[in-house]
């Protein structure tokens, strides 16, 4: 987020802040299309999710969860692990 042109303030907020901070620079024009929400499926996530949720629908909504699979040094075949 550093290289993101904001202002003093907001930056404050976002390094200090005890929980996760949204920042929207500009509204976002009505869309027909669909939104993603990303998640780490964490408690502190579902928050995120319930804005998501609000501003557009259920219908509307891709959930995204992406994650690093553990032990990935330990595994022989790295090709295959990274298949995974």
């Amino acid at each position: 987020m550093a290289h993101v042109l904001i202002g003093s303030t907001v930056n404050a907020l976002a390094r200090t802040s005890p929980v996760q901070l949204l920042v929207v620079k500009k509204r976002v024009p009505e869309t027909q299309g669909r939104a993603a929400v990303a998640t780490d499926r964490s408690d502190s996530s579902k928050p995120a999710l319930m804005v998501g949720l609000r501003w557009f629908g259920f219908r509307r909504l891709e959930l995204f969860h992406a994650f690093d699979p553990p032990y990935r040094g330990l595994v022989d075949d790295k090709a295959a692990y990274d298949a995974l």
